[in-house]
């Protein structure tokens, strides 16, 4: 029986191999998982965006050169966002005429370019470290033609930060793969690693951070630990040449030297307090979330905008919210504790609330889309922790930006849009476990037609 599976699925394996190493298979793939994302887009309306405050930060950027008015027409120089990606979307905004179908599908194929290029970073990367072209090429199926999160790839990522995340780990694990093959970082590659780490941290300080953590972990295994720290510090110093400017920029416009963003208060605040923890059903969840964000968010009305500017601007009133969240946290640390964990599980796994916390109504595709999402969240970690038992070489490196990614944003109340950071890298480590699994079991297996 074993064996009958076995040669069954090397057959298919073979089939599907030959595919792989077909010269159009990637090309064919990438104009499928194209396809799809703009046959869905172009159903809803390529040139419908969802408001937000990016979305009207890089319009502005289009039309003046100012990363400004976040919450309301003339609301003035902003810190509320990283700079990069309404940087990148208001200069297509102002090349293609500021807005409409044009300026839209333009986009909408600058995203989906980003986004494809990390793919084949990653499936480089992987094959680098001894994936099978077949396995790598069954990842790259999944994520370009079973995408949970078209939504966020066609149409969120226009504006904001997530394709670039993704694109911006892809390149650093790319680096540090070929770095493990070699046995060391070039000179060029060290300078490859820094230059991403400083644009990492101009649009998504996470992957940057993470990078920096990759990177010692990579001298941490071949020098001593001063020489690895040493690393860490230059690719800090780079990290801090990419934010220094904007601190500056912040400190003459706003009055506060703000490094990275200014919304951290806002942040926390909406994730720890009473409501958060009173609100134990999905359907409580659902609704507690978005109600609780308009009470305090500036974008939700004029009348916030006003109290925050009477209050001295985004970044004291951020700073009273984030004083308020932590108030709440010291006094009440059981409760602070199970959000925490909640909050990692919802960025890990995004349950069905998640994905209605800012639409009128639940749909069946949209439970459809959070179970295949999860689906893949635990077959990723189910391979991860095959690959960290088998000692693969990117194992430390995903098990490094994913704890990270998942501790930072269980300050928060995660959504769809922050799991995505992650989701490629899931896919790859759930298709990397199943063949090191496979491989296992066929050693183990006893030869054909022993007792």
């Amino acid at each position: 029986m074993g064996h009958a599976l076995a040669n069954r699925f090397d057959t298919a394996c073979g089939f599907a191999g030959r595919l792989a190493h077909a010269r159009y298979a990637i090309p064919v793939l990438l104009a499928a998982g194209l396809a799809i994302r703009l046959l869905a887009v172009a159903k809803r309306g390529i040139e419908s965006q969802i408001p937000s405050e990016m979305y009207d930060i890089a319009l502005v950027f289009g039309r003046r050169g100012e990363i400004a008015d976040a919450f309301v027409p003339g609301g003035g120089p902003t810190a509320h966002v990283s700079p990069l990606p309404p940087v990148i979307a208001g200069l297509v905004y102002r090349i293609t005429g500021n807005g409409g179908l044009l300026s839209e599908a333009c986009l909408t194929l600058l995203s989906l370019a980003i986004i494809f290029t990390g793919f084949l970073l990653l499936y480089r990367a992987f094959t680098a470290s001894g994936m099978g072209r077949t396995w790598g090429m069954a990842a790259l199926t999944l994520l370009l033609l079973v995408p949970p999160l078209w939504f966020h790839e066609a149409v969120s990522f226009r504006t904001w930060e997530g394709g670039l995340a993704t694109l911006f780990f892809a390149a650093g694990l790319f680096i540090l793969a070929n770095g493990e093959k070699q046995g060391i970082l070039s000179r060029a590659s060290l300078i490859g690693i820094a230059a991403v780490i400083a644009l990492a941290f101009l649009s998504s300080p996470i992957v940057g951070l993470a990078l920096i953590a990759c990177s010692t972990a990579f001298y941490l295994r071949r020098w001593s630990l001063p020489k690895a720290a040493g690393v860490a510090v230059l690719l800090s110093c780079a990290a801090m040449a990419a934010v220094t400017p904007w601190a500056l920029r912040n400190q003459a416009v706003l009055g506060s030297p703000v490094l990275l963003r200014s919304n951290f208060g806002l942040v926390l605040a909406s994730a720890y307090h009473d409501g958060a923890y009173e609100a134990r059903t999905s359907a409580e969840r659902m609704v507690e979330f978005p109600a609780y964000l308009e009470k305090i968010n500036p974008y939700s009305s004029k009348a916030i905008t006003q109290e925050m500017l009477r209050q001295g601007g985004e970044v004291a009133y951020n700073q009273r919210l984030k004083e308020q969240a932590l108030d709440w946290i010291r006094n009440n640390p059981g409760k602070s504790m199970a959000l925490a964990l909640r909050y990692a599980g919802d960025f890990l796994f995004t349950p069905p609330y998640t994905w209605a916390f800012f639409r009128k109504t639940d749909t069946l595709a949209m439970y459809v889309q959070a179970y295949i999402s999860a689906a893949m969240t635990a077959a990723g970690l189910l391979g991860l922790l095959i690959c960290l038992m088998r000692k693969e070489r990117l194992a430390i490196y995903g098990l490094i930006y994913i704890g990270l990614a998942t501790a930072l944003y269980a300050m928060s109340q995660p959504t769809p849009r922050y799991h995505y950071i992650i989701h490629p890298l899931l896919v790859f480590f759930a298709l990397r476990g199943a063949e090191l699994w496979w491989r296992r079991w066929k050693e183990k297996m006893p030869p054909n037609g022993a007792a």
